[in-house]
């Protein structure tokens, strides 16, 4: 089975399981989860294959009210900005006023790619030690409100990086980066206190030994 194989049916299942606790704020009885389904797309004039979608089709209607759409990266590297547009676009042509969309990726996001995603409100998710995916900033899609807190991640992020590549260690993330408010993880700031009086790279250093 390929890599982004694999990461579809996972997060097809996480998206199963969240729906089931009702933790997408959805009613799973009305909802139907899929993976690979095609959506027609006219200036296409075929259908998009989008790799796993929620369709929302409340009792007694013909069509789905809501089309989720979830995009799957399964990169060692940042997700770019470009795919973001990518597939915002895509999202657009299958259907931009009953559609939303989420990238999961087993990676990070560059910061253009960041921006972009919360102008046009589309969720970005991380897979935690793939086990679980979680939404950045603690939301499944953006909020009007919630810029401050997404900008700060954005900062965040980007200097864990940027320690990483100075230290070598690319292990840092895992002591540093908070994908949700419930983690009691390290901040930044206590990350970077610790490292700087040396506490933390003794960590580090007994773990990976």
């Amino acid at each position: 089975m390929s890599a982004g194989r694999h990461l579809e049916d996972f997060v097809k299942g996480c998206i199963e399981r969240l729906l089931a606790s009702g933790q997408l704020g959805l009613d799973g009885r009305y909802c139907a989860v899929h993976r690979q389904k095609g959506y027609y797309s006219a200036e296409r004039g075929k259908p998009i294959i989008t790799d796993v979608s929620i369709e929302v089709q409340p009792p007694n209607t013909k069509q789905p009210a809501l089309l989720w759409i979830w995009e799957c990266k399964d990169y060692s590297n940042s997700v770019p900005v470009d795919d973001v547009e990518e597939f915002h676009a895509k999202l657009q042509q299958i259907g931009q006023d009953n559609t939303k969309g989420t990238i999961v990726t087993t990676s990070r996001f560059q910061e253009s790619a960041l921006a972009f995603a919360h102008a046009k409100k589309i969720g970005l998710t991380r897979v935690v030690k793939r086990k679980k995916i979680e939404p950045i900033g603690g939301m499944w899609l953006p909020q009007p409100n919630d810029l401050l807190t997404y900008n700060a991640l954005i900062c965040e992020s980007e200097a864990v990086c940027r320690m990483a590549a100075l230290t070598g260690n690319h292990r840092l993330d895992r002591f540093c980066f908070s994908l949700s408010p419930h983690q009691n993880w390290l901040s930044f700031d206590d990350c970077l206190t610790n490292l700087l009086i040396g506490t933390l790279a003794r960590d580090i250093s007994r773990d990976t030994t």
